[in-house]
């Protein structure tokens, strides 16, 4: 145990030291802060040890804190933090009794971070910290968005950046969230406004912008709706997409539809499918996850920190108890 921890305070005193990296290794320079994010990340399989274990100048859990205060500075490279949510997640899910004073800490943290951030998937996993919170103690996290007036912010980001995200967990961990938000009836969210759909320029006539259109008429305009209804619209499209999918697991191909896909001549003949020189129409989200372009999403469904969240096993058809959600947002609009 003393081992465990002795190595557990001596990373996080290498994490909170600013690293010079070697001419060399410029290309890469964020792989010491990310590396050992997901190093201090390991340790917390102790979760027990590393929330009763102090060296008798701090906590644990308090320079785990101070690592993460220190990643996310907005000073700091925002790929530094690229990890920074995972191990928020992690801490949240295993010792979140033990955070106490040390929540409004992290999550200002993590605003601060947001607020500065304009990397779609680091920005995803600071996000994804207030999901999980709302599951955690919802009254925690909106007594925090009130008393720091970020609520509008948190949930504009948060509906904003939903359909992008990726992963059966995450996206089950994020819809879900918004879903306990919306049924909790909060006066607080019935006022606040996000973006709907676009409002098209005129002169465009439903057209898809280019961007040439882009560059004459500026970037797109879109309607403000109420939040309550924006998050309803997320929940029935993720509902429809969970029943599509559950229809295609169930639905066996047919022997023509084989067929036809064998003959089919998609002009790629010749080509590797797996060769990362093939043109890029060829490639599903899939193959480029495969090839290591994008973010390892099959890798967080082996997660073990995922599969122990009370949240794995929810399938998203759950969503199908439209109707009362339906009456929250006509009881939150009566007023309208």
């Amino acid at each position: 145990k003393n081992l465990i921890m002795l190595c557990h305070v001596a990373l996080c005193h290498l994490l909170l030291c600013p690293f010079d990296p070697s001419p060399s290794n410029t290309h890469n320079i964020n792989s010491p802060e990310q590396n050992g994010t997901e190093c201090l990340r390991a340790f917390l399989v102790h979760a027990d040890q590393v929330a009763g274990w102090s060296d008798g100048k701090a906590s644990a859990l308090q320079y785990i804190v101070q690592v993460v205060s220190r990643l996310l500075h907005p000073e700091m490279n925002q790929h530094s933090a690229l990890f920074v949510g995972k191990l928020l997640s992690s801490v949240i899910l295993k010792a979140s009794d033990a955070l106490g004073p040390h929540i409004s800490d992290l999550l200002l943290a993590v605003l601060n971070k947001m607020q500065h951030c304009n990397v779609p998937v680091i920005l995803q996993t600071l996000i994804h910290v207030f999901a999980h919170m709302v599951h955690a103690d919802m009254a925690a996290v909106l007594s925090f968005m009130e008393q720091t007036q970020s609520m509008e912010f948190v949930m504009r980001h948060w509906c904003n950046h939903h359909m992008d995200t990726v992963g059966r967990f995450d996206i089950t961990l994020s819809i879900v969230g918004l879903s306990r938000l919306l049924m909790s009836g909060d006066p607080r969210l019935g006022t606040i406004t996000v973006d709907g759909p676009e409002e098209y320029a005129a002169g465009l006539n439903g057209r898809i912008r280019t961007r040439a259109v882009s560059r004459r008429q500026g970037p797109p305009v879109f309607k403000q709706i109420p939040l309550l209804l924006k998050i309803l619209e997320l929940m029935v499209k993720e509902y429809g997409s969970a029943v599509d999918e559950e229809a295609a697991d169930v639905e066996p191909a047919s022997e023509d539809e084989d067929d036809g896909w064998e003959d089919e001549d998609d002009g790629s003949a010749g080509l590797d499918k797996k060769s990362p020189f093939a043109p890029a129409e060829h490639y599903h989200t899939s193959d480029i996850i495969d090839l290591g372009f994008g973010a390892d999403v099959e890798e967080d469904e082996d997660d073990p920190d995922v599969k122990m969240h009370p949240l794995y096993s929810v399938k998203l058809k759950v969503l199908g108890r439209l109707p009362k959600a339906c009456a929250c947002v006509r009881g939150s609009s009566a007023g309208d």
